[in-house]
Protein backbone atom coordinates (compact mmCIF):
# COMPACT_ATOMS: atom_id res chain seq x y z
CA UNK A 1 0.00 0.00 0.00
CA UNK A 2 2.63 2.32 0.14
CA UNK A 3 3.81 1.89 -3.62
CA UNK A 4 0.50 3.14 -4.19
CA UNK A 5 -0.12 6.19 -2.09
CA UNK A 6 3.99 7.11 -2.92
CA UNK A 7 3.25 6.91 -6.73
CA UNK A 8 0.21 8.81 -6.36
CA UNK A 9 2.12 11.36 -4.29
CA UNK A 10 4.38 11.64 -6.90
CA UNK A 11 1.95 12.48 -9.32
CA UNK A 12 2.10 16.19 -8.42
CA UNK A 13 5.78 16.46 -9.55
CA UNK A 14 7.34 17.57 -12.62
CA UNK A 15 8.97 14.46 -12.89
CA UNK A 16 5.91 12.28 -12.46
CA UNK A 17 6.35 10.79 -15.97
CA UNK A 18 10.05 9.37 -15.51
CA UNK A 19 9.12 5.89 -14.57
CA UNK A 20 12.57 4.31 -14.73
CA UNK A 21 13.43 4.87 -11.04
CA UNK A 22 11.88 2.01 -8.44
CA UNK A 23 8.81 4.06 -6.54
CA UNK A 24 11.77 3.31 -3.43
CA UNK A 25 13.74 6.36 -4.71
CA UNK A 26 10.76 9.07 -3.99
CA UNK A 27 12.08 8.99 -0.33
CA UNK A 28 10.97 12.56 -0.01
CA UNK A 29 7.91 11.46 -0.06
CA UNK A 30 7.79 9.02 2.91
CA UNK A 31 6.16 11.60 5.38
CA UNK A 32 3.70 12.60 3.46
CA UNK A 33 2.78 8.79 2.53
CA UNK A 34 2.90 8.37 6.41
CA UNK A 35 0.72 11.06 7.16
CA UNK A 36 -2.10 10.31 4.97
CA UNK A 37 -2.16 7.21 5.66
CA UNK A 38 -2.42 8.17 9.43
CA UNK A 39 -5.29 10.50 8.54
CA UNK A 40 -7.47 7.54 6.53
CA UNK A 41 -6.80 4.88 9.27
CA UNK A 42 -4.46 3.05 7.36
CA UNK A 43 -0.86 3.33 9.04
CA UNK A 44 -1.10 0.24 10.18
CA UNK A 45 -1.63 -1.58 7.14
CA UNK A 46 1.04 0.61 5.36
CA UNK A 47 3.53 -2.04 4.53
CA UNK A 48 0.86 -4.39 3.69
CA UNK A 49 0.28 -5.15 0.00
CA UNK A 50 -2.86 -3.41 -1.59
CA UNK A 51 -4.39 -7.11 -2.20
CA UNK A 52 -4.40 -8.00 1.53
CA UNK A 53 -6.55 -5.33 2.37
CA UNK A 54 -10.41 -5.62 3.40
CA UNK A 55 -12.82 -4.37 0.71
CA UNK A 56 -13.31 -1.58 3.38
CA UNK A 57 -9.69 -0.54 3.90
CA UNK A 58 -9.34 -0.75 -0.14
CA UNK A 59 -12.51 1.90 -0.46
CA UNK A 60 -10.46 3.88 2.28
CA UNK A 61 -7.38 3.46 0.32
CA UNK A 62 -9.20 4.62 -2.89
CA UNK A 63 -10.64 8.08 -1.30
CA UNK A 64 -6.89 8.50 0.34
CA UNK A 65 -5.00 7.83 -3.30
CA UNK A 66 -7.19 10.26 -4.60
CA UNK A 67 -6.36 13.20 -2.36
CA UNK A 68 -2.59 12.68 -2.37
CA UNK A 69 -3.06 14.24 -5.74
CA UNK A 70 -4.66 17.44 -3.56
CA UNK A 71 -7.65 17.80 -5.67
CA UNK A 72 -10.11 20.71 -5.64
CA UNK A 73 -13.03 18.40 -6.72
CA UNK A 74 -13.50 14.89 -5.70
CA UNK A 75 -16.11 12.63 -7.01
CA UNK A 76 -17.36 9.54 -5.73
CA UNK A 77 -20.11 6.68 -6.62
CA UNK A 78 -21.35 4.85 -3.93
CA UNK A 79 -18.75 5.17 -1.54
CA UNK A 80 -20.38 3.11 0.96
CA UNK A 81 -21.53 0.16 -1.50
CA UNK A 82 -20.85 -3.13 -0.24
CA UNK A 83 -19.46 -1.88 3.04
CA UNK A 84 -20.12 -3.84 6.32
CA UNK A 85 -21.52 -1.62 8.81
CA UNK A 86 -18.45 -1.32 10.57
CA UNK A 87 -16.82 0.11 7.61
CA UNK A 88 -19.91 2.31 6.62
CA UNK A 89 -18.61 4.21 10.39
CA UNK A 90 -15.25 4.31 9.10
CA UNK A 91 -16.02 5.86 5.45
CA UNK A 92 -18.64 8.61 7.09
CA UNK A 93 -15.88 9.35 9.53
CA UNK A 94 -13.43 9.44 6.80
CA UNK A 95 -15.41 11.63 4.25
CA UNK A 96 -16.37 13.80 7.23
CA UNK A 97 -12.92 15.07 7.90
CA UNK A 98 -12.01 15.58 4.18
CA UNK A 99 -10.82 19.28 3.62
CA UNK A 100 -13.40 21.99 3.86
CA UNK A 101 -12.24 23.53 0.79
CA UNK A 102 -12.66 20.30 -1.28
CA UNK A 103 -15.85 19.82 -2.85
CA UNK A 104 -17.10 16.59 -2.75
CA UNK A 105 -19.46 15.17 -5.61
CA UNK A 106 -21.26 12.22 -4.62
CA UNK A 107 -23.27 9.12 -5.97
CA UNK A 108 -24.96 7.31 -2.82
CA UNK A 109 -27.78 5.86 -2.12
CA UNK A 110 -27.33 5.36 2.03
CA UNK A 111 -28.82 8.39 3.06
CA UNK A 112 -27.54 8.14 6.80
CA UNK A 113 -23.35 8.14 5.19
CA UNK A 114 -25.12 10.96 2.38
CA UNK A 115 -26.53 13.05 5.13
CA UNK A 116 -23.96 13.13 7.84
CA UNK A 117 -21.11 13.68 5.35
CA UNK A 118 -22.73 16.53 3.11
CA UNK A 119 -24.38 19.84 3.42
CA UNK A 120 -26.34 19.74 0.17
CA UNK A 121 -28.04 16.98 -1.52
CA UNK A 122 -29.41 16.70 -5.01
CA UNK A 123 -31.83 13.67 -5.48
CA UNK A 124 -32.25 12.70 -9.35
CA UNK A 125 -34.96 10.24 -10.38
CA UNK A 126 -35.24 8.62 -14.18
CA UNK A 127 -32.45 11.74 -14.64
CA UNK A 128 -34.65 14.69 -13.82
CA UNK A 129 -33.96 16.74 -10.38
CA UNK A 130 -36.98 16.29 -8.24
CA UNK A 131 -35.19 17.97 -4.37
CA UNK A 132 -32.74 20.03 -4.09
CA UNK A 133 -31.65 21.67 -1.20
CA UNK A 134 -30.01 21.25 2.62
CA UNK A 135 -29.52 17.70 3.27
CA UNK A 136 -32.50 17.84 6.71
CA UNK A 137 -35.15 19.40 4.35
CA UNK A 138 -34.07 16.73 1.48
CA UNK A 139 -34.89 13.98 3.81
CA UNK A 140 -38.14 15.00 4.55
CA UNK A 141 -39.91 15.51 1.27
CA UNK A 142 -42.51 13.68 0.49
CA UNK A 143 -41.65 12.65 -3.36
CA UNK A 144 -37.98 11.72 -2.04
CA UNK A 145 -39.54 9.42 -0.03
CA UNK A 146 -41.82 7.88 -2.48
CA UNK A 147 -39.44 7.49 -5.12
CA UNK A 148 -37.38 5.90 -2.01
CA UNK A 149 -40.05 3.48 -0.91
CA UNK A 150 -41.32 2.73 -4.10
CA UNK A 151 -44.54 4.12 -4.15
CA UNK A 152 -43.75 6.01 -7.13
CA UNK A 153 -42.48 4.35 -11.10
Amino acid sequence: MRENLTLGAHGLRRSKLSMLKPWTSYSERRSEVEEVAERFGLASRLDSPAADLSHGEIRQLEVALALTLKPRLLLLDEPGAGLSPGERVSMRELLQRLPPDLTLVMIEHDMDLVRDVVSRITVLHLGQVVADGPAAEIQGRREVRDIYLGSRG
